[in-house]
């Protein structure tokens, strides 16, 4: 399904938890010499406020991406910012759907939905969940092996990310729900990620009625971030943009 966007359609990048709209920047600007790109920070992120542990819902988050998507914008997404992306096209018209990897993880439900209840325990403190949080996805030793300025955004919006493994964990969004989405959607996972991940994609990708996968060789769930230049050839072919082949 690639190439098959041509004109100046505008593009909506929608951030993952801890990172911020920075992780952006390279995949930004590669699109932005093809058509407009705006990349909404998401609340708690960027100096924005946000509703603290007890007021916060994800549907304040959504409200900040449909606040800057153009109807019939292109719409790509990482991790939850993923998930906000398909809540986006249940409630706007959008061209297409680039996710990778997003977290719907409820669709599992069973075993899984009991993993996520303890792993919000956050009794051994926000650096200790924090380094859950990292292995989870990354592996074991992930956070220790991060430097101090790697693991500073995290900790500086540690609250924020926990009330968002929260919010993805209680969505009650069905497959169904899902499936009425129906413009053309890639979704994108690393080889090196969770199985779970894998798993998501596979039924969404079965559901929607215009979807396809693509699984990207050599990373995992931050692909998009540690193969930005990689992310974003993929997304201008997906785009119908010309890239430049120069590293």
């Amino acid at each position: 399904m690639s190439g098959h966007h041509t004109d100046r359609t505008p593009v909506v990048l929608v951030h993952s938890s801890g990172l911020g709209p920075r992780q952006w920047r390279r995949v930004a600007d590669e699109l932005a010499a093809h058509r407009p790109v705006h990349v909404p920070a998401l609340s708690g992120y960027s100096g924005l406020p946000w509703a603290g542990i007890e007021g916060f819902d994800w549907r304040q988050d959504l409200q900040l991406v449909l606040d800057v998507l153009p109807e019939g914008a292109h719409v790509v997404g990482h991790s939850y910012g993923g998930f906000l992306a398909l809540q986006a096209a249940r409630v706007r018209p959008v061209a297409s759907l680039a996710l990778w990897e997003p977290v719907a993880f409820p669709l599992l439900g069973g075993d899984l939905a009991r993993r996520q209840a303890a792993f919000l325990d956050r009794e051994d403190g926000v650096e200790g969940w924090l380094q859950r949080f990292l292995a989870f996805w990354n592996g074991p030793g992930a956070w220790e092996a991060m430097g101090d300025h790697q693991r500073a955004p995290f900790l500086a919006h540690a609250d924020k990310v926990w009330c968002e493994v929260r919010a993805c964990a209680q969505a009650t969004t069905t497959l169904e729900e899902y499936a009425a989405i129906t413009c053309p959607t890639l979704f994108l996972a690393g080889e090196q990620t969770r199985p779970e991940a894998l798993a998501v994609n596979e039924l969404l990708a079965g559901a929607l009625p215009e979807a396809s996968q693509q699984v990207v060789e050599g990373c995992g769930h931050m692909g998009p971030v540690l193969r930005g230049r990689r992310f974003a050839e993929i997304l201008a072919g997906w785009l119908g943009d010309a890239v430049d082949a120069s590293d």
